[in-house]
């Protein structure tokens, strides 16, 4: 099935689910922007429809811009060989603030462990029926996401001076 085939009938299957669709990287690749709380819906649609049959997540990423966290979700189908890109952003209420998304791990049991990064370092607590993510680490002071770009980084971490730039030093 090809993806000029595939969009309509996502949009079908799971209603109010895809925002967007934009192309991805240098290559084109199309990702598919959707709607947060949609992400349990489409992940069972996407794993159980035979045409599709999305039966892992090869990588899921993050990254924060504007004080919004993006979400890329890379995922494969080991019958058909195809590949599909996902993007969902969800807002933090405050810069330093956990934030709710649900967890698609129930459908990608391979998601979890990229989850469980993504609460440690971004404060994306993922809810789902069979699981809440579980922190890697906290941050070493235990205060705020490593990598939100609120992070105040300490002077040190367990004795080591930090090398970084505070935010408005001289350099």
């Amino acid at each position: 099935m090809e993806k000029t085939e595939f969009i309509p009938r996502l949009e079908a299957s799971v209603p109010g689910a895809v925002l967007e669709v934009r192309p991805f990287g240098r290559a084109g690749e199309v990702s598919v922007w959707v709607e947060g709380a949609s992400l349990p819906r489409l992940a069972r649609y996407l794993r159980q429809d035979p045409a599709s049959a999305y039966d892992w997540v090869e990588n899921l990423s993050a990254f924060e811009t504007g004080g919004v966290i993006v979400l890329t979700y890379f995922l494969r189908s080991g019958p058909t060989g195809r590949s599909l890109i996902l993007r969902a952003s969800v807002e933090p209420p405050a810069a330093d603030a956990p934030v709710d998304l649900p967890s698609v791990a129930d459908e990608w049991p391979s998601a979890a462990s990229y989850e469980d990064e993504i609460a440690s370092l971004f404060g994306v607590r993922f809810i789902g029926v069979g699981r809440a993510a579980t922190p890697v680490s906290a941050s070493p002071d235990g205060n705020g996401f490593p990598l939100r770009k609120s992070y105040a980084f300490p002077t040190d971490v367990m004795g080591f001076p930090h090398m970084r730039k505070k935010a408005g030093a001289e350099t």
